[in-house]
């Protein structure tokens, strides 16, 4: 115990975070950039593939601000803007789309569902960009909103597992999933809809509630992980590779996998930094 407790407390300095975090967001956000173009997505591509290609272009700029270190100023203002595009999307929530429209509309949720992610992913550039430009209090606030916009997901898409249109909209994962594939075997497919959307929603109101409670900080840390790192097995067994080029450019599906590993990263950021975390992970 006294080893471990001294390995978290190495690590509960956000400012040991900020490069590693800086780069590891910026890789995948150059991915998922490139990807959309490259696949011929609507998202970039709506004004025409030069246009596209342009703004795909100013984005990988802004993450190459966002991955260097030497310049801190320059590398939260770039996360910042990135963190302001991203709180943009959110407003997709208002289209008709973003519902099940056959269902009542809101809240059976439908394309919303990456929508929804936008809130924690832009709270986590906001963290970067607060974090180099040394405004310390307002990056905690930054990463409480992370942590809550990754709640938000987990309860909602959660517990959109407990309706027929989510169960049937994922029996294509699980019948394919090396991970879940077996479960396909034991129940039928809204059986394992149900068992998957009670995990997420235990996986949310541990989160929620471990700031608050000493010894949930790692549970919480094991079921995020077991959650996000399940659900980026579906890019190689789906698989979630563009269709036009194939791997390594993802397609749609593949880029909602990956931008559940922004929701992990939040997760591991929030264990070890948010109010004093360690401390209250180690105590006994």
């Amino acid at each position: 115990m006294d080893r471990i407790e001294a390995f978290l407390r190495q690590h509960d300095d956000a400012r040991h975070w900020l490069g590693p975090v800086a780069k590891i967001f910026a890789v995948l956000q150059a991915w998922i950039a490139i990807s959309l173009v490259v696949d011929r997505n609507p998202y970039f591509n709506a004004s025409g593939v030069g246009i596209g290609t342009m703004l795909a272009g100013a984005w990988v700029m802004l993450l190459l601000c966002v991955a260097q270190s030497r310049g801190p100023r320059l590398r939260g203002l770039a996360a910042l803007a990135i963190a302001l595009g991203y709180a943009t999307t959110l407003a997709g929530l208002f289209l008709p789309v973003a519902w099940k429209q056959d269902f009542g509309g809101f809240p059976a949720i439908g394309d919303g569902q990456s929508i929804i992610k936008h809130a924690a992913i832009a709270a986590l550039a906001a963290w970067i960009g607060l974090e180099a430009l040394g405004r310390e209090r307002a990056a905690r606030l930054a990463l409480a909103a992370a942590r809550y916009g990754v709640i938000m997901v987990l309860l909602w898409i959660g517990g959109a597992k407990f309706t027929s249109y989510e169960a049937e909209g994922i029996d294509r994962l699980l019948l394919d999933s090396p991970v879940l594939g077996w479960m396909r075997q034991v129940w039928d497919v809204r059986g394992v809809s149900d068992i998957i959307g009670v995990v997420e929603i235990l996986t949310g109101l541990v989160l929620l509630g471990w700031p608050h409670r000493r010894r949930s900080g790692g549970s919480a840390l094991m079921m995020c992980g077991a959650t996000f790192l399940t659900t980026l097995t579906f890019l190689f067994s789906l698989p979630g590779w563009s269709v036009h080029v194939g791997a390594p450019w993802l397609g749609s599906s593949g880029v909602f996998f990956i931008e559940d590993q922004f929701l992990l990263l939040v997760c591991v950021l929030c264990v070890f930094l948010e109010r004093g975390g360690v401390g209250r992970l180690a105590a006994r």
